[in-house]
């Protein structure tokens, strides 16, 4: 119902009547509340004649407005209802409706209608019909005698009480209607005239434009085919699909990435010629017809069965013929793809690292006592099993050093320490190793010559070499097979040498790692070297152990030989350098007895409690006196007080308060010729400032051993001595 923007006053009633609206639709409902009430007419509603009804017998209204067409209760009935009610029929009922026929106009006479106003009518209309109805003269009219008449009508009797003026009011009403839509109906003519004749003209200027555009089209299937031409040159894949998917275009770029014909793509469904991932597919369909365009990537499958991820930009287009389709262009992105893999892979790896520098020195503070402590309790106990269970104790805690070092040199780059290995006791732990951990399939088998060279290298890294290799024969044989290490003495000629580059003749140690497993595709064989290449399934290897086998191997100074066939197994051969001091090196080292002191005062500065104390313990049952500090500030103090008396300093250098570079220099001031050990969890002091003149004997990494300590020890406050066993050091 339109509402005007200027309501005249006269259309407000003071006092305020009450109209009841009697509608089942909320929107209707809503609208004759607005315009009554900016009125001045107070309103309640009902949703149906029944409800209506009980409201008006608990509080009559002015008048009532209804609809007709309602649930439960409809108007006619109603308006009949309250008619038949002495005490209500006073009360004006006036019908919504459109009365198209003379059968309404009797069913509204019939009930005992007031009046009736089409529905949609305009505001004005309305205020001024219940205006006319609550009139004076209106009531007049309502208090004039009924009179009974039956009237047929289309086979169908009426039973008419109304009174003449009722009945003429229905019938002007009738007659305003009909008047109003021929009036609409006069428009509407006048109207479609008016279109008819503007639509003659559109037909001629359309008509004289024919001969224009069926030209430019001819020039436009020029140009397309010209662009179809350049399209086909164009490297990306483009595709032209209806909303069915099937392909309507197929460049030569689809072809080379695909590898469909036109010929074999044209006519055919897009996922069932080139994709398997319909859910996804499906996505970017609908993404495209809700927005016009769509981007993202697909995985697709070519037709030799290649997987091919591919970055798509859809759009709306048309086929030849005009009807709506999908555009697809599409670049091959797998090896960008698999770049950016490796690239969050090296960037994990260097997450590693640098997680790996920042535990170590904690987890190196945390084994440093159980391997100083281990040695010293097994001189208290003669009891086998302690004995034996003190052996796995610093077995394990050197073990979790050692892999502490690895992690460093693996993951920052941490040159280790070289000194002369003996692989023969490598090899015995490794089978120790294969034995408790690899599956029981898999039988190792042992082939060590009695004296093998040594060779010259970080135990750490040779140690890494032969797991790395031992783990990929295991993988290699998931089914079960046999394991064989093998070291040989290998003398390497010229004419060897000649044949293999890379090498130089000389002494060599051969250590073979052979498996009878699925052995190395001859494609793959250039390319297990690579780095993060893997034939493993993704989440079983990083495709590094290989690359770092052989970036070990090559810092040694050695190189690597491999013979596989599919089917029968691998063997890998490390060729290391044999070590010039193998030969000289004394068989009864290890049963040299440990130096010891004659009560020189030693300052042990460490913020670690457990790590002074265990150093105290051992040192002082080793002939030392001790005394500590838990920094560098309180390390300054002790020395302050009886620096005349102390020998030797061994210090932290990662310490809270002072740490242990302003600690030295502080202690230089003091006495320029105080001996300084430093402690640290870093595998070298190549991190110190070089004015401090710290050589590298004069520095251990955490954890250390006793023995290590005690010697070291034995070397500053001693240097004559210790200058005739030079390089006697344990590493």
């Amino acid at each position: 119902m339109n509402t005007p923007n200027n309501i005249p006053q006269s259309a407000i009633h003071h006092p305020p009547l009450e109209v009841l609206i009697v509608e089942d639709s909320p929107t209707q409902a809503a609208q004759l509340e607005e315009v009554l009430r900016l009125r001045g007419y107070q309103t309640q509603t009902a949703v149906n004649g029944r409800q209506a009804l009980e409201a008006v017998r608990r509080r009559q209204p002015s008048v009532i407005i209804s609809d007709i067409l309602m649930p439960v209760m409809d108007g006619f009935q109603l308006c009949r209802a309250i008619k038949q009610e002495p005490g209500l029929r006073h009360i004006p009922v006036i019908l919504l409706t459109s009365l198209s026929s003379p059968a309404d106009v009797l069913s509204a006479l019939e009930a005992g209608a007031d009046f009736h106003i089409p529905k949609l009518c305009e505001s004005e209309y309305l205020a001024a019909k219940i205006m006319d109805i609550l009139s004076p003269r209106a009531e007049g009219g309502r208090a004039e005698s009924e009179t009974v008449e039956t009237v047929t009508f289309d086979g169908t009797a009426y039973q008419i009480s109304a009174s003449r003026g009722q009945m003429l009011r229905l019938l002007l009403s009738t007659y305003e209607v009909a008047i109003r839509k021929n009036q609409e109906l006069l428009s509407a003519r006048d109207e479609l005239q008016t279109l008819n004749e503007q639509l003659e003209t559109k037909v001629r200027a359309r008509t004289s434009a024919l001969d224009a555009e069926v030209a430019e089209r001819k020039r436009a299937e020029e140009r397309l085919a010209e662009q179809a031409r350049i399209l086909g040159l164009v490297p990306d894949a483009i595709v032209l699909q209806d909303f069915d998917d099937v392909i309507s275009y197929w460049n030569q770029g689809s072809e080379k990435l695909f590898g469909w014909t036109a010929a074999e793509a044209v006519g055919r469904k897009a996922p069932d010629l080139f994709s398997k991932d319909t859910a996804h597919l499906s996505e970017a369909k609908q993404a495209v017809l809700r927005s016009g365009e769509w981007r993202g990537e697909l995985l697709y499958v070519s037709k030799d069965g290649r997987q091919i991820i591919v970055e798509n930009h859809w759009a709306l287009a048309r086929n030849p013929d005009q009807s709506r389709a999908i555009l697809s262009i599409s670049t091959d992105i797998s090896e960008r793809k698999k770049t950016e893999s490796l690239l969050l892979r090296s960037q994990r790896l260097d997450s590693v690292g640098r997680l790996a520098s920042g535990i170590a020195h904690d987890l190196n503070n945390i084994l440093a006592p159980i391997l100083m402590a281990a040695p010293m309790l097994h001189e208290v106990t003669a009891d086998p099993d302690a004995i034996k269970m003190l052996d796995i104790i610093e077995s394990s805690a050197q073990r979790g050093a050692d892999i502490i070092k690895q992690l460093l040199i693996f993951g920052r780059g941490t040159d280790g320490q070289r000194v002369p290995v003996q692989l023969r006791l490598m090899v015995k732990d490794m089978a120790a190793i294969i034995a408790e951990t690899f599956p029981k399939n898999i039988q190792a088998k042992q082939d060590v010559p009695r004296d093998p060279w040594l060779v010259t290298g970080d135990p750490t890294q040779v140690h890494q070499i032969l797991l790395n290799l031992c783990i990929n024969a295991r993988d290699a044989m998931r089914e079960g097979g046999t394991l064989t290490i093998k070291l040989e003495n290998r003398e390497l000629d010229d004419l060897f040498a000649g044949l293999t580059p890379g090498t130089r003749p000389g002494r060599y140690v051969c250590l073979s790692v052979a498996d009878t497993g699925q052995g190395i595709a001859p494609e793959d064989l250039d390319k297990i070297y690579d780095p993060f290449f893997t034939t493993k399934e993704p989440g079983k290897g990083t495709g590094l152990g290989l690359s770092t086998v052989l970036g070990i191997v090559k810092s040694h100074g050695g190189f690597i030989q491999v013979q596989s066939q599919p089917g029968r197994g691998t063997q890998f051969q490390v060729f290391l350098p044999a070590s010039q001091a193998a030969e000289t090196k004394p068989a009864n080292q290890a049963s040299q007895p440990l130096p010891r002191g004659c009560g020189e005062l030693v300052l042990v500065v460490d913020d670690e409690s457990s790590v002074r104390q265990v150093t105290r313990r051992m040192l002082e049952h080793s002939g030392y006196r001790v005394i500590e500090a838990a920094n560098g500030a309180e390390g300054l103090t002790q020395f302050v007080e009886r620096q005349s008396d102390v020998q030797v300093v061994l210090t932290d250098l990662a310490m809270p308060i002072m740490d242990g570079v302003a600690f030295i220099r502080a202690l230089r001031q003091l006495n320029p010729q105080v001996r300084v050990i430093t402690v640290s969890g870093r595998q070298s002091n190549a991190h110190l400032p070089a004015d401090l003149g710290l050589p590298e004997e004069f520095h251990l990494s955490k954890p250390f051993s006793a023995s290590l300590l005690l010697e070291t020890l034995h070397h500053v406050l001693h240097p004559r001595e210790a200058g005739r066993t030079a390089g006697k050091l344990e590493p």
